[in-house]
């Protein structure tokens, strides 16, 4: 099979397993939010920020040096790569651990502080996984999507509805999560088939791989830890119950997103990594798959400022209507993410990582000045502030990239101008549409409004895009075949 076919198939057989175990997230987590209250999973969510900086800092851009390095052997690659995660998670499950009763403190609620404490172990499991993950990425495997995230996410959801349902509460999610990770980290371990020799794990190729991962590490800190930092602020002196609300809303738009940037960077990273040989080719790549990124955006964002709060109140309950407010705010968060990793990909494979550092830091730069700006954060200045923030990164990106290649400055706009320019008028018609005839009083109105916004752009965007016609018609046919 060509490369092409091999990442178009790959790109549907990614969101297909991706999309499964983001669905059955989605439905544990509904049924959450009808047992919790916003408070009670507010400190949960501030619970779990340190041990999610700490799965970060583990990774530390090795996953990405384990898919593209070549200079070295792989088995010296993936040795050496094992030894540094497996050390980095073991020392910051600790700190993790040791930082709970400052947890406590910062938010004051002693539910976050021992869910902190608790969930310090996951940060170290989740490390055994990455290697084994990239080895899986790095053979254009789709075994991790479509088998080892689905059974994960199975399992999280066995463990949480059987603790909710016996009274568990909190706990049932600090089971879950630990069920979740065990059982990707077997799974990956064996598709992979691979086993680390100590022996062949060496300080020179540690360091070429440091040499390339630092950057991305460092970019995904930035990014990440101004996220986490933003969201801290909000829970702050005891408003874990505004971060309960932030964070279900943040779900309901990034479980999209994270589908559309997985099962496209899972195949399109790799794919580009293998020619960068040819970067001409690679170019040319690249630049063909702008139009689709594009239009990916647009329907998520669309979608979002038409149906996020009634998407809400549908799934999770009236309670959690600010939720849904909160998920519309993000829209542009969402749309900007997805083009901006568009760009970032192509960067990774080139072993341009410091491109992807000066982007994040754009991003994470000007976030932080929205966040001095907006001080004191209310729910919604947050969810603001990320959008601009990452309106803001895709404008730098975009910059970056005519300055490196100022030949494709025509080709770029092109390819980002017209899918986004007909969504946004379009999307705006159909508000219109909605605030005339009261649709917005009606949750299942705005759904269906939703649902006839993207079932309109959708053919708009195959009349007038080759680029995007010959995608679907090349996923219709891998998908036959």
């Amino acid at each position: 099979m060509s490369l092409t076919g091999k990442v178009v198939r790959g790109s549907a057989l990614a969101f297909v397993g991706y999309g499964l175990s983001r669905v059955i997230f989605f439905g544990v987590y509904a049924l959450i939010a009808r047992e919790l209250s916003p408070e009670q999973f507010g400190a949960f969510a501030v619970g779990v920020l340190a041990v999610e900086v700490g799965v970060l800092v583990t990774e530390s851009g090795m996953l990405a040096a384990v898919v593209s390095e070549k200079r070295h052997p792989i088995g010296k690659v993936a040795s050496t790569a094992f030894v540094a995660t497996a050390g980095a998670g073991a020392l910051l499950s600790a700190a993790s651990l040791a930082l709970a009763p400052a947890v406590t403190t910062f938010f004051d609620s002693a539910e976050a502080g021992s869910t902190a404490q608790a969930m310090s172990g996951v940060i170290f499991i989740r490390a055994l996984a990455i290697v084994p993950s990239g080895l899986l990425q790095r053979r254009l495997s789709f075994l991790r999507r479509l088998v080892v995230e689905p059974i994960g996410s199975v399992a999280f959801a066995i463990v949480t509805v059987v603790g909710l349902q016996t009274g568990g509460g909190l706990d049932s999610l600090i089971w879950a999560y630990y069920a979740w990770a065990l059982s990707e980290v077997l799974l990956s371990w064996g598709f992979a088939g691979w086993v680390p020799r100590l022996k062949e794990s060496s300080y020179k190729v540690w360091r070429d791989l440091v040499g390339y991962s630092g950057m991305i590490f460092a970019a995904a800190i930035v990014t990440r830890v101004t996220d986490q930092a933003a969201v801290a602020l909000l829970g702050r002196g005891g408003q874990v119950g505004a971060v309960g609300q932030f964070r279900y809303g943040e779900r309901l738009a990034t479980v999209p997103l994270q589908l559309m940037v997985s099962a496209g960077g899972y195949v399109l990273f790799p794919a580009l990594s293998s020619l960068a040989a040819d970067p001409e080719r690679a170019l040319r790549a690249w630049v063909r798959s702008l139009e689709v990124v594009a239009v990916a955006a647009v329907v998520l964002a669309g979608t979002l400022v038409i149906a996020g709060p009634s998407l809400a109140v549908v799934a999770f309950g009236d309670i959690w209507e600010p939720a849904g407010a909160v998920a519309a705010l993000l829209a542009v968060f969402c749309g900007g993410r997805i083009v901006s990793n568009g760009f970032t990909e192509a960067w990774k494979a080139s072993g341009d990582s410091r491109s992807v550092l000066k982007v994040h830091g754009v991003e994470a730069v000007a976030m932080l000045a929205l966040l001095v700006l907006l001080n004191p954060l209310s729910l919604y200045d947050l969810a603001v502030a990320f959008s601009v923030a990452a309106g803001i990164g895709v404008v730098g990106c975009i910059t970056l990239r005519i300055r490196q290649r100022p030949k494709l400055r025509g080709p770029i706009l092109r390819a980002l101008s017209a899918p986004i320019v007909a969504g946004a008028v379009l999307v705006a018609t159909f508000v219109l549409i909605a605030s005339l005839i009261g649709a917005q009083r009606s949750s299942a109105g705005m759904l269906l409004i939703a649902t006839v916004f993207a079932a309109t752009y959708l053919p708009l965007v195959m009349l007038w895009s080759s680029t995007f016609r010959s995608a679907v018609v090349s996923i219709i046919n891998s998908l036959r075949s």
